[in-house]
């Protein structure tokens, strides 16, 4: 029956601390990047929801005042670079041409018609990640909708993924090395009583091991001496 040969003490120390580092860091890199991207969307999300209540309420009040400029005062208003808008009167106004209802998602347009007011996340035909908003103006009975871009959020986002993926692989890396150095120092007293042991047995019978500072290495270093002088004797 042929046996099959296991790792080496010393190996399976570095994979413990390897696979130990490894696994803490996957949790940590995870349980991070959770955190920050939840933090990050809902600081997006506030601050879309926020600038589009202001757009509206400069919209309202230019629809009260006079109708006429509301063109102008949509094309006006200060946005994110990126960010779009349409007023759906009739006909509907844009803040950029050719941007129409079907730019924007379908349950958002038909809760404006229901007269409500949302927020949803879409990706566009470029492939752009948005946040689209939803007001209802009830004192015209008009939906306003704009969209704001979410592509900064998704490269910082992949940024911090990737720095914490590098993060995790050094400190599994540190961890493999911290493994094989400690295996090292500790099964060096094995190693000396390995070869006392041999030297015994080719015949140096005055072979002995030098105390330890551990107490337990110091233990069997004694236990090893006293077996060698019953074998001399």
């Amino acid at each position: 029956m042929v046996r099959r040969r296991s790792l080496r003490l010393s190996t399976r120390v570095t994979l413990f601390f390897g696979a130990l580092a490894l696994l803490g860091g996957v949790g940590l890199t995870v349980a991070t990047f959770l955190l920050a991207r939840n933090s990050l969307l809902d600081q997006r999300v506030t601050n879309a929801q926020f600038a589009a209540i202001q757009h509206a309420t400069e919209l309202n009040d230019a629809l009260t005042s006079d109708p006429d400029t509301v063109a102008r005062a949509l094309f006006d208003l200060e946005r994110d670079p990126g960010a779009y808008a349409l007023l759906l009167t009739q006909p509907p106004i844009s803040s950029r041409t050719n941007i129409t209802a079907d730019d924007f998602p379908t349950a958002l347009v038909d809760a404006l018609e229901r007269g409500q007011s949302g927020r949803q996340q879409f990706v566009d035909d470029d492939g752009t990640p948005h946040l689209a908003v939803a007001i209802h103006l009830r004192a015209f009975d008009v939906g306003y909708l704009e969209a704001f871009p979410l592509d900064t959020t998704e490269r910082t986002l992949k940024v911090l993924a990737t720095a914490l993926t590098i993060g995790s692989i050094l400190a599994t890396l540190v961890a493999t090395f911290f493994g094989w150095s400690t295996s090292r120092r500790l099964l060096r007293p094995l190693s000396r009583v390995a070869d006392a042991a041999g030297d015994i047995a080719d015949g140096a019978l005055g072979a002995r091991l030098e105390e330890e500072n551990d107490p337990d290495l110091n233990r069997l270093a004694g236990s090893f001496n006293e077996m060698a002088d019953a074998v001399q004797d």
